[in-house]
């Protein structure tokens, strides 16, 4: 092989090196923005989620009724009352079952815009769930639970100076 030869072979397998290695750093670059974006739209959902009328409007009813909540059994409350703690259990234990499968890569955002809540409504309603439970389904809203300890563990860390 001649060395002009030689030197078109190597210049060949040069500018190839470069435009795979450019491909893979802009395939790279891709996958992130993907990813980015794939997080913006889980916290959207979160947030939506937990923002929706209905479920608003049952967690407020919830902090209202603080004090009677915690003086209350779960077999005393009326229908429509029994169907707002439900709604907000379920909320966040939808918002728990997506962290727990690490379906939200970055908890963080959610805990600091929600974790006081979430922690105050688990307080409040935990020995509701706990009767709850026990009526039949020892796991009921286990996702809530497991929620309620990453924000609570959150909150902790934002107190620390």
């Amino acid at each position: 092989m001649s060395a002009t030869t030689e030197w078109i072979v190597a210049g060949s397998a040069a500018a190839t090196t470069v435009f795979v290695g450019t491909a893979s750093l802009l395939a790279v670059r891709q996958l992130k923005e993907a990813h980015t974006g794939n997080r913006l739209v889980a916290l959207a959902r979160v947030t939506d989620t937990l923002i929706a009328d209905p479920i608003m409007k049952a967690r407020q009813w919830v902090f209202a009724n603080a004090d009677a909540l915690k003086a209350t059994r779960l077999s005393d409350l009326a229908e429509p009352d029994r169907t707002r703690v439900e709604a907000v259990w379920r909320a966040y234990d939808r918002v728990g079952l997506l962290f727990d499968h690490d379906l939200i890569i970055d908890e963080r955002p959610v805990l600091d815009m929600w974790g006081h809540s979430i922690e105050h409504t688990y307080e409040i309603l935990k020995h509701l769930l706990t009767e709850r439970r026990e009526d039949g389904n020892p796991d009921f809203a286990h996702n809530f639970s497991t929620l309620y300890r990453q924000a609570k563990a959150f909150n902790s860390s934002k107190a620390e100076p």
